[in-house]
């Protein structure tokens, strides 16, 4: 006999990310692209009010951002930190090698009916232009090869490092978005074909481009913020 309450078997959709997630993956995008630059003082009741919420979250937000480094606590406030983008290049580097990984992974196990998943998105995303939707696919795109691994190492290994890796990158910069579908077409037909090696170099070479776009704008916004 089922011991869940009847008013549980259909909950309500739950939202995935906690709020304090939701802050902080906000927070941090705008520190990658440049638009909160170091040294910028982060006041936690004026961020309450800008996202509309209480203490707790902004609060659980901020000490998150600080143990990855991107904000420094003084004792009184928070401010935005001078970290290294040497250090953010060492884990988008890491990121690309287990990205690519993936992609071999799939390329010597894959199944038709993964890569027929994997035709649906991209599709969709050559369809979608520019915008949130486009971002939203690109991202699905990377995200299916690496749960079609059926690796939990994997997986656990890349939670640590995409956290850093803002999720809307093809709306950000919306001229790559042609390179990028023509790169998962090539990522695609290589693991189709079983091409391992191929798959592998590809998908860790357009890694590696995406997030030499991210550093180049942070590093734009850091010369601009000194003038």
């Amino acid at each position: 006999m089922s011991t869940i309450p009847p008013d549980l078997t259909s909950p309500s959709p739950v939202v995935r990310h906690a709020l304090s997630a939701q802050i902080a993956d906000e927070l941090r995008r705008q520190i990658i692209y440049g638009r909160l630059s170091p040294g910028t003082k982060l006041v936690q009741d004026d961020l309450c009010k800008v996202f509309g919420t209480s203490r707790m979250p902004v609060r659980d937000a901020l000490r998150d951002l600080t143990l990855e480094g991107f904000l420094v606590a003084d004792g009184v406030s928070v401010a935005v930190a001078n970290f290294s983008l040497g250090d953010l290049q060492d884990a988008y580097e890491l990121e690309a090698v287990l990205h690519g990984w993936a992609a071999r992974s799939l390329a010597v196990r894959g199944t038709a009916d993964d890569f027929a998943a994997l035709e649906a998105i991209h599709q969709q995303m050559k369809a979608a232009g520019d915008g949130a939707a486009t971002a939203a696919l690109n991202w699905e795109f990377h995200r299916t090869i690496n749960l079609l691994t059926r690796s939990s190492k994997l997986l656990i290994a890349l939670r640590s490092l995409t956290t850093v890796t803002p999720r809307d990158f093809a709306a950000e910069f919306p001229g790559s978005i042609a390179q990028s579908n023509a790169q998962h077409a090539a990522i695609l037909s290589a693991m189709r074909s079983g091409r391992a090696d191929e798959a592998e170099t590809l998908t860790r070479q357009h890694v590696q481009e995406t997030t030499t776009l991210l550093l180049r704008s942070m590093e734009n916004a850091r010369v601009h913020a000194g003038d």
